[in-house]
């Protein structure tokens, strides 16, 4: 053993708050992770149980370390003032401030919170990780503030606590005078099913206000009204954050017709990832040949992953994917002087014409498709139909899935899903 010349005992005194540090720093990338996986494809749900059992594990450190974890959760989200780091800093105090010595702390939670309103999102995620019991002092305290970026921390948690009234709860959120909390609160009534709330659907899907509309109309989808509404999306909703969850809905619900004219719409407005997903949501046969087209084209992981999706096929399992191709240009010690002025030419062109380069979130770890093999399985007569596979554990279909459960009466479906991964844009 190593002689360091200071005593055991105080060894561990020092050790401990930089363990409790690191355990604070490590819950939020920890998060922030999760929050990247949100809508990745190649991202399963083992993926997720890991990274989850890895929260859980940062969690209970901090638990045990108690009220030495206020001060670096809070140090961190001063400086940083990111989703993360509230997070972090609202699962410490969640877990951590159990009694009114504690109002300091909770008192500089909320100050930060209403400086730093973006991060509102880490806040509430933080309520449904630490449990409904100790989550439930923080969201009394936020919903009766007089702060709407306390309200909209709150409200995704209060919606499945058993002590909260979802009627009520949607009642007071639309009378606040806050427009993206009243945005939340139409959408909860589609995704909980409230039929008794839903007759303050159609005065908003009226309205003037875009983003109350649009929830108004996702609500009204979710609950059976998509072949009486609007039948194309709005131009405003392809640059929104909410575009995949309202394309799901509206696939799901609209008129065959309806969903082809949006497709075009995506592709004029050079959105055609979102189109490709569109058809994925949709999932007949007109989908499918949509998706077979692409494969020629610069999403074509994407498509094959839809394709995927919708027949059964695997193209790990089924051999029908290539390694790419990260290397095409030929070295610079085999090219003549007359090859560089060619080849300065060519990169010229490619910057003009260059394809979407695989460094999307949701490209990542999709398999390169070999387009030939890919189309020969499609095309044959003795394939098999659609069977799950391991792909279909990725959380975009899961979701997916449960849109589907809630057009057929599961209230509640959907937040079973995102828990405790809740994205409130």
């Amino acid at each position: 053993m190593v002689d360091t010349g200071v005593p055991i005992s105080r060894s561990r005194v020092v050790a401990v708050p930089l363990v409790v540090a690191q355990h604070t720093e490590e819950l939020a990338f920890t998060w922030q992770r999760r929050q990247r996986a949100w809508s990745a494809p190649n991202h399963r749900t083992a993926h997720l149980h890991e990274i989850d059992s890895q929260l859980d594990a940062h969690l209970d450190g901090l638990h045990i370390a108690g009220r030495e974890a206020l001060a670096p959760a809070m140090q961190r989200f001063k400086r940083w003032c990111t989703d993360e780091e509230a997070f972090a800093t609202t699962a410490v105090i969640g877990l951590c401030a159990v009694d009114a010595t504690d109002e300091a702390a909770r008192a500089e939670l909320d100050s930060l919170l209403v400086a730093n309103p973006r991060s509102v999102r880490g806040a509430a995620a933080a309520l449904f990780c630490i449990g409904e019991t100790r989550a439930l002092p923080l969201l009394q305290r936020w919903w009766t503030s007089n702060q709407a970026v306390l309200w909209r921390a709150s409200f995704p948690a209060c919606l499945p606590n058993p002590q909260v009234r979802r009627q009520h709860l949607i009642d007071d959120a639309l009378q606040r005078l806050d427009a993206s909390l009243q945005a939340r609160a139409l959408r909860a009534i589609g995704e909980w099913r409230i039929i008794e709330r839903a007759e303050r659907l159609p005065a908003f899907a009226n309205g003037d206000d875009p983003l109350l509309r649009e929830e108004a109309i996702y609500a009204l989808r979710l609950l059976g009204h998509g072949e009486r509404l609007p039948h194309c999306p709005a131009p405003t909703l392809l640059d929104r954050p909410s575009r995949r969850r309202w394309l799901g809905a509206f696939a799901l619900t609209a008129p065959a017709e309806s969903v082809h004219a949006a497709f075009d719409l995506l592709v004029s407005h050079s959105r055609e990832r979102e189109a490709l997903w569109l058809a994925i949501y949709r999932g007949d046969a007109w989908a499918l040949s949509k998706l077979d087209a692409a494969l020629d084209g610069k999403l074509a992981t994407l498509a094959a992953f839809g394709i995927e999706q919708l027949t059964g096929l695997d193209l790990e399992r089924d051999q029908l994917w290539q390694r790419p191709n990260t290397n095409p240009a030929r070295p610079l010690s085999k090219r003549s002087p007359s090859d560089e002025v060619e080849y300065a030419d060519e990169h010229a062109s490619e910057a003009v014409q260059k394809p979407e380069p695989k460094v999307h979130l949701e490209d990542q770890g999709l398999l390169e498709p070999h387009v030939e093999k890919l189309r020969a399985a499609l095309r044959n007569p003795l394939r098999p139909t659609a069977e799950p596979h391991p792909q279909g554990e990725n959380l975009p279909m899961r979701l997916h899935a449960a849109l589907k459960a809630t057009l057929q009466g599961d209230a509640g479906a959907l937040h079973r899903v995102r828990e405790p991964l809740f994205k409130l844009n």
